[in-house]
């Protein structure tokens, strides 16, 4: 077995990131790990998505219209429906807490779901529970 750095292994401890090795390494090279201050605002309502957030350390408020809808923590990313769809963010991010983050901007995010197979499937199941958490309960339809 292969060696793996110290920085990739506390990835491989989150749960959306624990792809293969390679993934790993692939999120690495084109992530840039950045530290924010508690109160810094990592996104605000109606403005242009550049950039996605995965959450390596603290607590961050997610705010629609002024008011408290989520909190998010390690393992989670934020602000990857705007680099998704392209459209203004929809909510504010505020860190509750000081942060560490990993920091895509929209072409490294894209470049990260075509060659991550893993991590493009741990996306796409945050962004389907964030869905029904937002839609509530569904009745199971029969055929």
């Amino acid at each position: 077995m292969r060696n793996i750095d110290p920085y990739t292994a506390r990835l491989r401890s989150v749960p959306l990131l624990s792809g293969s090795p390679s993934e790993l390494r692939e999120l690495t090279s084109l992530g840039t790990e950045v530290d924010v201050a508690q109160g810094y605002v990592l996104m605000r309502e109606d403005d242009p998505g550049r950039e996605g957030f995965i959450v390596l350390s603290g607590r961050a408020s997610v705010e629609v219209d002024g008011v408290e809808v989520a909190t998010l923590g390690p393992g989670q990313i934020v602000g990857e429906m705007a680099l998704l769809d392209r459209l203004p963010r929809s909510a504010t991010v505020r860190a509750q807490t000081p942060m560490r983050l990993l920091t895509l901007s929209a072409l490294e995010f894209s470049t990260l779901l075509d060659r991550c197979p893993t991590i493009r499937r741990g996306v796409m199941r945050m962004v389907a529970e964030r869905l029904r958490r937002v839609q509530g309960p569904v009745a199971v339809r029969s055929a």
